[in-house]
């Protein structure tokens, strides 16, 4: 929702001529990306929409997202294998960075 709401900034001041559809995806590839943890979403949204346009807005959305949701969170599958108590993974990250928040 908020990559749809962006097109009518990113088309006055910066002159995209891309489609509001083109920033909805982008705003959602990085969701994706920033709850999962991975980078594989750019190839999955340029295979769906096979939209080359896309390309270029969506890696640098999918990779800004991606650098910081590793130094703030923990990937959603970590948390569903905390949650259910599986103890063959260890811990990656010290215990005092599971609780850093942005401010």
């Amino acid at each position: 929702m908020l990559g749809r709401l962006m097109h009518p900034f990113a088309k006055d001041m910066l002159g995209s001529s891309l489609p509001s559809n083109a920033f909805a995806v982008v705003g959602s590839a990085c969701l994706v990306s920033s709850a999962t943890h991975t980078v594989a979403i750019i190839v999955i949204v340029f295979e769906l929409t096979n939209n080359i346009q896309l390309l270029y807005p969506c890696m640098v959305g999918v990779l800004t997202t991606y650098i910081t949701s590793k130094f703030f969170t923990i990937s959603i599958y970590y948390v569903i294998v905390d949650i259910k108590n599986l103890d063959f993974l260890p811990k990656l990250l010290k215990a005092t960075m599971y609780n850093k928040q942005a401010h």
